[in-house]
């Protein structure tokens, strides 16, 4: 079992309303957002939160869709629902199918939250609960569903909130960092974005729509990114042709996918740290790297908030506070119980290096079974192919006879072959 310990320390907390009043008092005058132009104070914003906040009242413990795509509105909204005690269900999509296990108070659009901050003559300050059950469940978001049905997942404050302070602890932010999220702020990494950047008084740079990003750099200037990989690779290409100079970007936080060595390799050149980082919607941010650490090699050390073993499968299992309530429904939960810890099976196959580093190999139903009887992972395959150069994306995959793969690259048909021909994969 492998359980790390932070170097940095930020102020601790289990409790979201505490890190959210925490956050409005200490960085009041500074920027929470940027909307081109416009700037945003702490204070303006929990003014508008405030308003929201009032509107919901009279629904505590209701749950309340919110449907919203830009990070303002959205926030406005997530944070309302939070201090008024309420239950946020992050999703864009219609959760009809959900009827018989969540019942929907609400749903909030841009258009209702804009109504509901814009009347300024109504306005009474928020009057906080005495108490909130840091256990309970605070927000609903859903998996992604790539590979089967999505899934309700119930998130309580103290999983959320003990995964941000963490995240603080092994990752650099600043009050003067300037921040562009272009992951949708319903999926798990990007209300942790969300989230850390409030906690540590940075300020969010609002795009009206994620196709402005690279428009958006230069006139923002930000100090990190949150990116899935195919984006860090777009951008890549943008710097060294001098379409963007971002001048003042140092990171970017890449999740969701592998990212080969030879990007991260590039971009030092030009002063920027790509960290990877891993998580699940059922376990936020279970391992990162960042700049409180020395080594940062694979996905970097486990956070914290949680310890990790590999089971006899290679399985890696998690334990800790950021891990989920649970699914909702009749469902199958992906607990299992060792020496009387409960531990999340992530369905990813890893190891912990001989440096402490957390590494994912692949998936548990990735796996091929050769005729030779061999096994061998699809990711593995495809992590090789993307470290040729010249090749931007593969995918692999099987047949009961054969192994084939598509890629994406300006290679000649001649030189690929040839290339594949020669790989070896040997058991380690």
């Amino acid at each position: 079992m492998i359980k790390m310990s932070s170097i940095h320390r930020i102020r601790k907390t289990d409790n979201l309303i505490d890190l959210y009043r925490y956050s409005i008092s200490k960085y009041d005058s500074l920027n929470a957002f940027q909307i081109l132009g416009d700037n945003i104070s702490y204070s303006a914003f929990n003014k508008d939160v405030e308003k929201m906040a009032n509107y919901f009242e009279n629904m505590k413990r209701s749950a309340i869709q919110i449907a919203i795509e830009n990070s303002y509105y959205f926030a406005v909204a997530y944070f309302a629902v939070i201090i008024s005690n309420n239950i946020a269900v992050l999703s864009n999509n219609n959760l009809e199918k959900f009827d018989n296990k969540i019942k929907i108070k609400q749903k909030i659009t841009e258009e209702l939250v804009k109504k509901t901050i814009s009347d300024d003559e109504s306005y009474k300050e928020f009057k906080y609960y005495s108490n909130y059950n840091n256990q309970e469940p605070c927000t609903i978001i859903f998996s992604s569903g790539t590979t089967k049905e999505p899934k309700a997942i119930m998130l309580s404050m103290e999983n959320i909130t003990t995964n941000v302070v963490s995240c603080l602890n092994r990752i650099m932010y600043l009050p003067t960092d300037k921040c562009i999220n272009v992951i949708p702020q319903n999926h798990i990494f990007g209300l942790m974005e969300l989230l850390t950047t409030i906690y540590s008084g940075a300020s969010i740079c609002v795009l009206q729509s994620k196709y402005q990003l690279f428009n958006m750099i230069d006139t923002y200037d930000p100090n990190y990114l949150n990116l899935p990989p195919i984006l860090v690779e777009n951008l890549l290409k943008e710097i060294k042709q001098g379409n963007i100079k971002g001048k003042n970007l140092r990171r970017i936080m890449c999740g969701g996918a592998y990212i080969a060595d030879k990007i991260i390799n590039e971009y030092k050149k030009y002063g920027i740290n790509i960290y990877r980082c891993y998580g699940l919607s059922e376990a936020p941010c279970i391992a990162a790297g960042g700049e409180y650490e020395e080594n940062n090699d694979g996905l970097g050390k486990v956070l914290d908030c949680n310890s990790v073993i590999i089971d006899k499968n290679g399985q890696i299992l998690v334990h800790g506070k950021n891990v989920m309530l649970g699914y909702i429904g009749n469902i199958k939960q992906p607990f299992v119980t060792i020496n009387h810890r409960k531990y999340l099976k992530t369905n990813d196959i890893g190891k912990i290096g001989e440096n402490g580093n957390l590494y994912v190999i692949g998936r548990m139903d990735n796996i091929i079974s050769l005729k030779n009887g061999n096994k061998i992972l699809k990711e593995t395959i495809e992590r090789r192919l993307l470290e040729i150069e010249g090749i931007t994306e593969c995918r692999a995959n099987a047949t009961n006879e054969d192994i084939y793969v598509e890629i994406v690259t300006e290679l000649p048909k001649d030189a690929i072959k040839r290339i594949v021909l020669q790989m070896q994969f040997r058991r380690k």
